[in-house]
């Protein structure tokens, strides 16, 4: 099992322009969702290390979990035929849905690095770079932000960029709110 290694942007729409022209198609654009449920809300991930969703592809529906280990996450899915199997199944396990992440994704490659480049519903454009293919990870990864002038720290997992806005933000709090209700109509 491969151990996923990845950091996170949030650009601007100048620094996804130079991304995208700095780098290969791999996989074409995408919509996608991700259902997260967990027993402990919010505070799944903390106090378990562990990630549970329903994703949505255009041709692929899964349930994955995902595990925390050494820096990185430990991932494995099974194939369903429908979200709400998958939401029904997670929910009969005592885990309740707290998170989504609607977007569209494009993946693409720089040398040894995956690029995905995701426009998320109600945060906006992030580049996500996966780097655990790569034999040169921190050069490529160097290399990569200064050509597309990305030079802020990277930022935490969208789960916990999603609770930082929804605990701060009664407007994004409201709105994201509704949005999941509506997705698990």
């Amino acid at each position: 099992m491969e151990i996923e290694k990845e950091v996170r942007y949030n650009v601007t729409e100048d620094e996804w322009q130079l991304a995208l022209s700095n780098s290969t198609e791999y996989k074409p654009k995408a919509e996608m969702l991700d259902i997260t449920l967990g027993a402990f809300g919010r505070d799944s991930v903390a106090k378990t290390g562990k990630v549970f969703r329903v994703r949505k592809k255009p041709n692929k529906i899964t349930l994955e979990i995902k595990n925390r280990i050494d820096g990185g996450w430990q991932e494995e899915a099974i194939v369903l035929d429908s979200v709400e199997r998958g939401i029904n199944f997670l929910t009969l396990a005592g885990l309740k849905p707290y998170l989504f992440i609607d977007r569209t994704r494009e993946v693409r490659k720089y040398k040894g690095l995956k690029i995905f480049f995701d426009d998320i519903k109600l945060l906006g454009k992030y580049i996500e770079i996966e780097y655990q293919d790569s034999e040169n990870a921190t050069a490529e990864l160097i290399e990569f932000c200064n050509i597309c002038n990305i030079f802020m720290d990277p930022e935490p997992l969208y789960g916990d960029i999603i609770n930082k806005k929804y605990n701060e933000d009664e407007t994004f709090r409201t709105a994201f709110d509704q949005y999941l209700e509506d997705l698990l109509k």
